[in-house]
């Protein structure tokens, strides 16, 4: 009888540190839902360059409007992209794995009332000694496909996708970024769900390679709420299964004094 009501209280606790933890997990993040915002790659002296979001003035951050433009680390926001995004195009998207008149949820290019106007640019490169600037993305985690292009004088131009289009050679998914360079895009995805993008700088700095560490950029698409990283509750609730696993394996040593 003991040990059901043990596994009883392990099960209870173990549902209680998930629940906190997502919670927790939750409350950690930012919403970044509308105004101006920037992926930056950032020079910061020597060889050392990274990837943050940049928040400009008029970014609303967790529905408060910001005054003064500041740098973020990634992990402690995500980008909203809200219901109202969601349209349909007439013919097929073959670069998001789409046919005609499939639901997509797009940023767009320009700026529009009340979603994010997310752009990418760079920072502090102008007397740095690199030549060139990259920025790749390295990894891509999401119910449904991703892509990132522009359409200039009505070519397109598709810089990341996910989607893979018989006939055709896998994209490298390199956007080549100006040492002092800033522009927008159309950021487009094909389900609602959670979407965390793995993106890496590179650069030639006086003939050498230099790279970034990996960095991850959350974005939520439709009314979800952000959730944490699953190897977080995966090591949360098999370590305490497997602590209770090691717990009914171990002999019992009676211990006479």
């Amino acid at each position: 009888m003991n040990h059901l009501i043990t596994k009883a209280a392990l099960i209870y606790c173990v549902s209680a540190v998930i629940a906190l933890s997502l919670n927790n997990a939750e409350a950690a993040l930012t919403e970044y839902s509308a105004g101006h915002a920037d992926i930056r790659v950032a020079y910061r002296s020597g060889s050392d360059i990274d990837l943050v979001f940049e928040f400009g003035e008029g970014a609303v951050l967790d529905d408060v409007v910001q005054t003064s433009v500041f740098e973020a680390d990634t992990s402690d926001y995500f980008v909203r992209v809200p219901s109202s995004t969601m349209t349909n195009f007439s013919v097929p998207l073959g670069f998001l794995g789409l046919e005609s008149n499939q639901p997509l949820w797009m940023l767009p290019r320009s700026q529009d009332a009340g979603v994010p106007f997310l752009g990418i640019a760079s920072h502090n490169f102008g007397s740095s000694g690199f030549a060139s600037l990259t920025l790749s993305m390295t990894d891509v985690d999401g119910p449904g496909n991703f892509a990132l292009w522009q359409v200039n004088n009505g070519a397109l131009d598709v810089f990341w996708q996910t989607a893979v289009v018989p006939g055709q050679p896998p994209n490298d998914n390199m956007l080549n970024v100006g040492l002092t360079g800033h522009d927008h895009y159309q950021f487009g995805f094909t389900q609602e769900g959670v979407y965390d993008i793995q993106l890496t700088a590179s650069g030639f700095q006086n003939g050498n390679l230099v790279e970034s560490d990996p960095t991850t950029f959350r974005f939520v698409v439709g009314d979800l709420t952000a959730i944490p990283e699953p190897s977080s509750l995966a090591l949360i609730s098999f370590g305490a299964l497997g602590w209770y696993a090691r717990r009914r394996r171990k002999p019992q040593t009676v211990v006479l004094h």
